[in-house]
């Protein structure tokens, strides 16, 4: 409470309810601290990436699928190609970069190829027989499958 005569320090403002620490700025606490994230334009170019990559394939399943079966159905169907597109660069993404950072050498490893062969042959099976959304949500299930399975045998083995 802001009383009469309560002082308040030169960090703290009311006007937008922040607290900004005097040595270390909010931007620098929280950003990761990672070598690519060094140039603002740089991270800016590097986090679209997966948004490039997700949106062709979703706008392409958004004019077939609404072309048959209309435009709830088909805006449906590219919501699911793009999240699990995006979904599955994001965490590819995040693997590769983290593999030298881990230890754990062979089950890194293991779990990047895995990422990355598992959800494009997952989908590529579904997506003959049926479409692009329905292959694209059996890849995010085979993706999720991956990483648990190695998350899961890298702490049987490792313990961490």
């Amino acid at each position: 409470m802001a009383g009469a005569g309560v002082k308040m320090g030169p960090e703290w403002s009311f006007a937008t309810a922040t607290y900004a620490h005097p040595t270390i700025s909010h931007r620098r606490l929280h950003r990761p601290a990672t070598s690519l994230h060094q140039c603002e334009l740089m991270s800016t170019w590097i986090n679209i990436i997966p948004w490039l990559l997700a949106l062709p394939p979703a706008l392409w399943e958004l004019r077939n699928v609404s072309k048959s079966y209309g435009w709830i159905l088909g805006a449906c169907a590219g919501a699911i190609v793009f999240g699990g597109i995006f979904l599955w660069i994001s965490v590819l993404w995040l693997s590769a970069a983290n593999l030298d950072n881990l230890g754990y050498d062979s089950i890194g490893v293991a779990q990047v190829m895995g990422l990355l062969l598992g959800p494009p042959a997952g989908a590529a099976f579904i997506a003959k027989r049926t479409g692009l959304a329905a292959g694209v949500f059996a890849g995010v299930v085979v993706g999720g499958c991956v990483l648990y399975i190695t998350i899961a045998i890298g702490i049987g083995i490792y313990g961490k």
